[in-house]
């Protein structure tokens, strides 16, 4: 079951980001699993350019796989989310634009809790150039 979920989780959020308009850089970190989590990954990202695999070889805990993905995004927002459907995809992209048209946030500083009920997944403004998702699905976003 879980590792299905990542087959339906990675295409909802590019889908959704494509739907209104915004490029998504999707990193989908495989983080030492042993089960056909790599695969599917790697069959996603051949049909969609949006996706990058990457692959941690030793599971480290949730944080190790987090961070092994983050370096590989380029754009100027950082979102991170687990890939296993507890976060919908509608709401990411919500909470982006939330981001985006209140400019309350700067560089370093956590954008987790917003009005509305939106989902507790956090983005954080970040000075270098990604926006990741993550369990590990990390998305980049321009």
């Amino acid at each position: 079951m879980k590792t299905e979920i990542v087959g339906y989780t990675i295409p909802r959020l590019t889908t959704a980001f494509e739907k209104v308009g915004y490029r998504l850089e999707l990193v989908a970190v495989d983080n030492g699993s042993s089960d056909r989590t790599g695969e599917i990954i790697r069959r996603i990202a051949a049909q969609n350019k949006a996706v990058i695999p990457h692959r941690v070889d030793e599971n480290e805990g949730y944080g190790n796989g987090i961070l092994s993905g983050i370096p590989i995004c380029t754009a100027p927002w950082v979102g991170i989310i687990p890939a296993d459907g507890q976060v919908d995809a509608e709401d990411v992209v919500r909470l982006y634009e939330a981001v985006i048209v209140t400019k309350r946030w700067s560089p370093g500083q956590s954008a987790a809790a917003f009005p509305h009920g939106w989902p507790a997944a956090q983005m954080r403004v970040c000075p270098l150039q990604p926006v990741r998702v993550g369990p590990l699905a990390a998305y980049r976003i321009d």
